[in-house]
């Protein structure tokens, strides 16, 4: 038997699909019954029953209900609070996981003996399909200065290890599982589990609990939390981001222009997106970012910048 696992799942009016959520933990629990559910009602119009839960599941699941909503970082810090478990993984309520999850990234967080690990993950789209994530299996803090290399919210992470960088920024209104990636990678770098066993379920709806916020937002607020220990190229490559998720592409280009770096990055990321839309591989951004981030010549560009 392994270490008490706690699944934090925050969920707000969508009952359907965290039941669906839920059971793929009991599918999971099935090879690692050493599971408890955390469920985080954000506020729901109608507050979630644990007596639903237990008849959906015979993991042991309780809820912990916030009068309002406060969005998903407030939600996963209210799970961790009252979590039991020496391990925590996160679930969003409308996704799901793989049987072979908890088993495998328990197993796998403790033999490479790091406070955090993650996976590879299915990307669902709304017509069936599916394609995989194919995330770099080391993620560096020289990488995800630049980009999620990781871009999904299943993590598990060993609370001793990680001590008190696990906690979500609330401040943040996007970005905020990109921020809890970068700060652990900062101690060492993340390990990922080149399997896919997570299942991001694309869809038109507000994902879990966040309403009312933009990507331009996010991607703001983490530029200016993260700003002071990236290199000049690498503002600046975020900045012609948060101008095209503005809709402003001509700043863009002019943002991006002023360093060759950062309008290497840009062209690598969009290009390789599209390239993977084509190919059915969402990851192959990530993975071209790692690339160009461990390649000699942007190292000492990094190094220059930072003399």
């Amino acid at each position: 038997m392994g270490p008490l696992v706690s699944v934090i799942v925050p969920t707000r009016n969508r009952s359907e699909l965290l039941t669906r959520a839920i059971a793929s933990v009991a599918a999971a629990a099935e090879r690692y019954p050493s599971v408890e559910i955390v469920v985080v009602d954000d506020g729901s119009d109608v507050a979630v029953d644990e007596r639903i839960l237990a008849s959906e599941s015979d993991v042991s699941a309780r809820v912990v209900r916030r009068s309002r909503p406060a969005g998903p970082s407030a939600a996963r810090n209210a799970g961790l609070d009252a979590a039991a478990g020496d391990v925590v993984c996160f679930l969003d309520d409308d996704d799901t996981v793989h049987p072979d999850a908890l088993r495998d990234t328990v197993a796998f967080l403790q033999q490479r003996g790091q406070a955090a690990c993650s996976a590879w993950h299915a990307v669902v789209r709304p017509d069936g399909s599916s394609g995989t994530f194919r995330a770099p299996v080391r993620a560096e803090a020289r990488t995800l200065r630049w980009f999620d290399v990781i871009a999904a919210p299943f993590a598990c992470i060993d609370r001793t290890r990680a001590g008190t960088e696990l906690r979500f920024d609330e401040s943040l209104p996007a970005c905020e599982d990109w921020d809890l990636w970068l700060r652990l990678a900062q101690r060492a770098p993340v390990p990922v589990l080149a399997r896919p066993l997570y299942r991001y379920h694309q869809h038109a709806a507000t994902r879990v609990t966040r309403t009312g916020t933009n990507a331009a937002d996010g991607r703001r607020a983490f530029l200016a939390k993260h700003g002071g220990s990236m290199s000049a190229s690498c503002r600046r490559y975020h900045e012609a981001v948060i101008a095209l998720l503005d809709g402003d592409r001509r700043r863009a280009v002019r943002t991006a222009a002023s360093s060759p770096q950062a309008a290497l990055m840009l062209a690598a990321t969009y290009g390789s997106a599209r390239v993977g839309l084509t190919r059915s591989d969402p990851g192959a951004p990530a993975r071209a970012v790692a690339r160009i981030t461990g390649s000699p010549a942007l190292l000492r560009h990094r190094r220059r910048a930072q003399d």
